[in-house]
């Protein structure tokens, strides 16, 4: 749909073609065997969808989650989820949305759309998110930037970015199986096998309890 998309991510990429490809075999080996071993059953996949897509696709079937991700492109599933950020350990929810943006995430994948995204996806420019959200608002003055967004060549970048934004690009049904219970011995087994001794401190663990097997 549109070749350009993250092509400047393949540019800045800081692996080499050898050591891509032994990062790609280890994260393959996480993925099917040793989060299968800890208990996780749901590990999706599918070509031609993204990370966020099959998100957006288990919220179809799964209202009510929680999404734990920073990626502001998943703002406009906050309907149907909240978020939870790392970074700062707190949780996203609509109200936060239209708190700090004035808009509800029906209107953001327009926002994205206009203003263009992290992914190589140019909007109209000279608008940014802010702009963005004055225009959807109907608060943007008149001027250069309101000409851009309005004109035909405008409409039609905006028109190809929500095709590219909506989430998701295909909706397709997941079998998700969730766990009945997790097995700490088994994490402590795989944790001393890999060496991961962060897990296994006392903070480390107390965090995992309070995650994983607190309702056990």
């Amino acid at each position: 749909m549109y070749p350009q998309y993250k092509a400047d991510r393949r540019e800045k990429s800081p692996f080499d073609e050898d050591t891509f490809h032994e990062v790609s075999l280890q994260m393959g080996y996480l993925r099917e065997n040793v989060l299968l071993e800890m208990g996780f059953k749901n590990s999706f996949i599918k070509t031609g969808l993204e990370a966020d897509d099959l998100i957006a696709c288990v919220l179809n079937q799964m209202p009510g989650c929680v999404v734990v991700s920073n990626d502001s492109d998943l703002y406009q599933l906050l309907g149907k989820c909240e978020m939870y950020f790392i970074r700062n350990k707190s949780r996203y929810c609509v109200k936060d949305l239209i708190s700090q943006y004035k808009v509800g995430p029906d209107d953001w994948v327009d926002v994205l759309a206009i203003a263009g995204t992290h992914n190589n996806m140019p909007g109209i420019e000279g608008a940014g998110i802010m702009k963005a959200v004055q225009y959807m608002k109907g608060a943007l003055p008149n001027g250069k930037i309101r000409e851009k967004i309005e004109s035909k060549e405008g409409q039609e970048i905006i028109a190809r970015n929500r095709e590219l934004i909506r989430l998701p690009l295909e909706d397709i049904h997941l079998n998700i199986d969730l766990p009945d219970r997790f097995d700490i011995d088994k994490w402590l087994s795989i944790f001393q096998r890999y060496d991961f001794r962060s897990f296994m401190n006392e903070e480390g663990m107390k965090s995992l309890r309070e995650t994983f097997f607190a309702r056990w």
